[in-house]
């Protein structure tokens, strides 16, 4: 698995992207953006990661 967070700019400010990509099938396993709270967003992240195939 390869994660990655970065930040993009909007009209209104910045948002907060953090994914979990399986490499091997090269699936989406997880998603999280947020618009602050940067700490926050690894453990909503890692919450939604299943790991039964």
């Amino acid at each position: 698995m390869a994660r990655d967070i970065t930040y993009i700019r909007t009209q209104e400010g910045f948002v907060y992207l953090a994914v979990v990509i399986d490499l091997f099938s090269r699936r989406l396993v997880a998603l999280s953006l947020q618009a602050f709270n940067l700490p926050r967003l690894g453990y909503n992240l890692f919450g939604q990661i299943s790991f039964s195939s």
